[in-house]
């Protein structure tokens, strides 16, 4: 699956970066190998939203190999 992710996360992964592991499912599955990979983005990644063909989807979502998924921190206005 691809993965893009924005802002403050560019910070702990590259922008954009594939993860080969077939034993992903859901979106909270793929959270804990995010953290796995960079622990200290844990705090950042549970408060993240994520979206798939620009629609967020929610921790139970069921994955494909081939998605294409956006990771969007939260932000603040100003």
């Amino acid at each position: 699956m691809k993965i893009q992710v924005f802002a403050v996360l560019k910070d702990y992964y590259s922008e954009s970066f594939e993860i080969n592991n077939p034993q992903i499912d859901t979106i909270q599955e793929l959270k804990n190998e995010l953290i796995k990979i960079n622990d200290s983005a844990s705090q950042i990644i549970n408060a993240c939203r994520f979206a798939i063909n620009e629609e967020f989807v929610s921790g139970n979502f069921q994955l494909k190999a081939n998605e294409h998924i956006y990771i969007i921190p939260p932000s603040s206005g100003g």
